[in-house]
């Protein structure tokens, strides 16, 4: 009988650093490592490094043992097969060829045909997975068969010891995690799963252990008996425990001209932001802050509806909560945040300002996982796992429960409580499924529900006003289909249909509305030449909205008692049934001419609108383009056309004007980006926008008729005469995460003006083309969060900025049709508040159990209680007024429990 025993060598690692990997050589009986002298060697022979830099190396985790050749067994002939290993980002071996002459005698096709079903754990580049290319020596060393005895020996007692490597309070396996006992010269590596069997262990007294590079080693002492099998399980404690991993910038292609890109892993952790990453969004330059704690995304001067928030790449109605609440997507359920404060992608469109796109992650676990979490507003709960090796399902929901404590305190107290509140839930439920190949299939059903409802009873409380009810919610589903026909090609099909409905039921006030929608993408990405990359698209959007409402209006037939306020008015009946469609088909190019450090991206979107039987066409030509002066700095600059169709509510034919043109706006920006160090980069840029056609109110009208003497007047209500402008730079430095360390200061001066128009500027407070009250020229933000011993962790966040801008009352008149007195206003926006200031805090504390853990945090706003004050009121005859203060001492606690 021959045996075989094969020695990989050390692997040269052709990137950023030359480091020399000892890799275990493989026998019947056993392991070893190369000596020193082969290390030495290897190390002569490495290519200066290049960049990027090598972070960490691959590790081989998955040995396959060649057959030896028939023809070499008969001369005994051994042999060392020098070989170049193509390793991808996942570990797998693409491609296997001989370095220098074949040996002959088929030792060089058994040996590729072995390497080529290695599995390494990923090499890393700049701490990112990244494919790579190492030489490879596989060795065969002849061993001869031993004559069988005469007698049959009797075998030496051993025993056998299996079990199981995984790392504590996660539950994670730690593939290749060498586990033995030294003192016998035994050893395996983990499996894939960190399974290991540990075979031929002499019985006594041992001392197993268990080791990894990002983990603590565990020791575990035994007394083995004869022929017996032990089942150990290993819960290793990582080293550097980080619930955070980084604001990636840069890592995936560049087709905007600035794009923010946020990670749910570390921003569960930004004080002020209750643990909710999409919070971490309104601290990043381009955004305005915004009162208290509402979640109104202000982009560069521009109306909240002027910038659309996206899922997975369809448009959604809300991203937060009512009142400041959570976003409608937990932190578990997010992958990627991306924040275009301008000059995004033509990939985007149907928005005249920013563009926040949030990707769901796509889990694909081993085991089962989840986690609980409960403070003081809301509690949620997360489980994923895998159905079978290629389908993986996860699921969260959560709830706001402060109604229930109020009526509970209600009920012990015996007291009438009338309280208007926020009451909300979400869901979420995704399963995704490999079809073969690079192939992925996954169906998404999320929604979000939002009740302003009264909690309580008012009693006897004839001044409660507790007369509200309103309601706001969406559901969704969708279907992805991500497909890889080539290696240059591949593409993401993805249909989504859902329903959106807004209610409120006020008083004299009722109104119910319903649009049901249904979208369509598909993103084609094409690898052209090696310096070419072209993308397309298409994006298809129905809205069918049905409204029904009951109000009391201003008609120009009615003119109301001089003592009759607006509730006094008889109500109307509306409604309404609208069909808006949109498509879009969209192309880009990528060129980096051959290959060097200017990258150049041109496109075009053209969109198609229809409603009220109006057609509109627009074209958005868009181009960005880079210039890597060095490795690490950049110049980028772009510019470009964007176009939306005008709010709904305005192309009503009653109430506005279906004649409407799109509202459309110029980018331009300009910037560069600093790598400083390692750890540290820069990226400021300095952007101006203009917007045309804008929407706003028309006094307006036109005359129809009249030859025979009757004339009908029509109001124009709205025209498409709304111009407006920004301007300013943005400044982000950033310390990249460290092992205990990350932070950033954000710095953004901006000004915004408008041209004309007094309806629909930022927050609803200002001009059609912008500069209301929330424009502030100077907003700074800065976060710093640091990872202590013992599993504690404290952050800050400071803010400082401008305070909200203010239109003086100069006097009083009294209006005898109403009957009430009216404010005389000075210029618009012509005061402003006082300097806002406030500093959050925020501390967590982790426990870590076997199988488990558990985190407890205190998130505190305004720690010494700024007043910041935010609105100016005034008495009913505006003699006499009060500052509105913001949001005082605030304090959060809440738990949370993984496994």
């Amino acid at each position: 009988m021959f045996r075989l025993r094969v020695t990989p060598g050390r692997a040269l690692l052709a990137c950023a650093a030359l480091l020399t990997l000892a890799t275990p050589a493989w026998a019947q009986e056993g392991a070893r490592r190369l000596g020193d002298e082969e290390a030495e060697a290897a190390e002569a022979a490495a290519q200066p490094p290049p960049a990027p830099v090598l972070t960490r190396p691959p590790e081989l985790v998955q040995f396959v043992e060649a057959s030896y050749p028939e023809a070499a067994k008969a001369t005994q002939r051994e042999a060392a097969v020098q070989l170049i290993l193509t390793i991808d980002a996942e570990g797998k071996v693409t491609d296997a060829v001989l370095q220098g002459e074949p040996v002959g005698d088929g030792f060089d096709e058994a040996a590729i045909e072995a390497a080529k079903q290695f599995v390494f754990r990923p090499a890393e580049m700049d701490g990112k997975p990244a494919p790579i290319r190492i030489g490879f020596t596989y060795r065969f060393k002849f061993v001869p068969e031993a004559p069988p005895p005469e007698e049959e020996a009797e075998a030496e007692p051993v025993a056998r010891l299996v079990g199981r490597v995984r790392e504590k309070g996660t539950g994670a396996p730690v593939p290749g995690a060498p586990v033995g006992v030294p003192a016998q010269g035994v050893e395996v590596l983990a499996d894939a799963t960190g399974r290991f069997t540990l075979e031929g262990v002499e019985p006594g007294e041992i001392e197993l252990i268990a080791t990894s590079p990002d983990h603590r080693r565990e020791v575990v002492t035994l007394t083995l008996a004869e022929g017996e099998e032990v089942d150990v399980q290993f819960r290793l404690e990582r080293l550097r425990r980080s619930p955070f991993e980084t604001i990636v910038r840069g890592e995936r292609e560049k087709t905007s001209l600035t794009r923010r890109t946020l990670d749910q892993k570390e921003l569960r952790t930004v004080p002020g932001t209750f643990g909710d990453p999409l919070r971490v969004v309104q601290n990043l330059p381009g955004l305005a802050r915004t009162p208290y704690i509402l979640g109104v995304l202000l982009v560069r001067g521009t109306s909240p509806g002027d910038s659309a928030v996206m899922i997975d790449g369809h448009e959604v109605p809300l991203l937060y909560h009512f009142a400041g609440g959570p976003s409608v997507l937990p932190p578990e359920m997010l992958g990627r945040i991306d924040f275009f404060p301008g000059n995004f992608s033509v990939r985007y469109g149907r928005a005249i300002g920013g563009i926040i796109d949030v990707e769901t992650r796509v889990a694909w676990p081993k085991e089962w996982h989840g986690s609980a979490e409960i403070d003081l507003f809301d509690a949620g709960l997360y489980m994923e796992g895998p159905l079978t090796d290629d389908t993986s399902v996860s699921a969260s929901v959560r709830r706001s429960y402060i109604d229930t404590i109020l009526r509970f305190g209600e009920a012990v107290s015996d007291a009438p409580l009338a309280t208007v509140l926020p009451v909300y839930y979400d869901y979420q439920a995704r399963v995704n499924h490999k079809l073969g190949g690079k192939d992925r299939l996954s169906l998404l059903v999320f929604g979000s529900h939002d009740d302003l409802t009264v909690v309580g009873d008012p009693g006897d409380q004839s001044g409660a006003n507790a007369d509200v009810d309103a309601a706001l919610g969406f559901h969704r589903l969708k279907l992805s289909w991500k497909a890889h026909p080539t290696d240059a090609v591949e593409w993401d099909l993805s249909p989504v249909v859902g329903v959106d409905f807004t209610g409120i039921d006020a008083g004299r006030v009722q109104a119910d509305g319903t649009v049901v929608e249904f979208g369509l993408r598909h993103d084609l990405r094409i690898q052209a030449a090696d310096d070419v990359v072209v993308r397309t698209g298409l994006d298809l959007l129905g809205r069918y909205v049905i409204l029904s409402a009951d109000v009391p209006l201003r008609t120009s037939n009615y003119r109301p008692h001089p003592a009759a306020g607006f509730g006094s008015r008889p109500t109307d009946e509306l409604e309404r049934s609208i069909l808006l469609n949109g498509a879009a088909i969209y192309g880009e190019v990528e060129w980096a001419p051959g290959g060097g450090p200017v990258t150049l991206i041109p496109g075009v979107r053209t969109d198609y609108y229809r409603y009220f039987d109006q057609n509109r066409f627009f074209a958005d030509p868009r181009v960005n383009a880079r210039w890597a002066l060095t490795d690490a700095f950049t110049l980028k600059g772009g510019a470009g056309i964007f176009s939306q169709a005008p709010p709904e509510w305005r192309l009503d034919e009653e109430f506005g004007n279906p004649d409407l043109d799109l509202e459309w706006a110029e980018h331009y920006g300009l910037g560069f980006e600093w790598k400083l160090t390692e750890a540290l980069t820069l990226d400021v840029e300095g952007y101006w926008s203009r917007r045309h056609d804008l929407a706003e109110r028309s006094d307006s009208v036109t005359v129809e008729g009249g030859d025979s003497g009757f004339a009908s007047i029509n109001p124009a209500r709205f025209e498409s005469t709304g111009t407006g402008q920004s301007y300013g730079i943005e400044m982000l430095l950033k310390h990249e995460v460290t092992d205990r360390l990350y932070g950033w200061i954000s710095y953004t001066l901006a000004f915004t003006e408008a041209d004309s128009g007094q309806e629909g500027g930022q927050g609803g407070a200002g001009e059609a083309g912008g500069g209301g009250r929330l424009n502030q020229p100077h907003n700074m933000v800065v976060v710093a969060s640091y990872k202590w011993p013992g599993n504690w962790e404290t952050g800050l966040r400071f803010r400082l900025g401008s305070g909200n801008a203010d239109t003086p009352v100069v006097g009083d008149t009294y209006d005898g049709d109403e009957g009430f007195y009216r404010g005389l206003q000075g210029d618009d926006n012509t005061t402003r508040q006082p300097l806002f200031h406030q500093l959050d805090l925020r501390i967590e504390r982790t426990w870590i159990f076997k199988a488990w853990e558990l985190a407890a945090f205190l998130d505190l706003q305004n720690v010494y209680n700024a007043e910041n004050p935010e609105f100016t009121t005034y008495d009913y005859r505006f003699r006499n007024s009060a500052k509105v203060r913001g949001l005082p001492v605030f304090p959060s606690f809440g738990v949370r429990g993984s496994f």
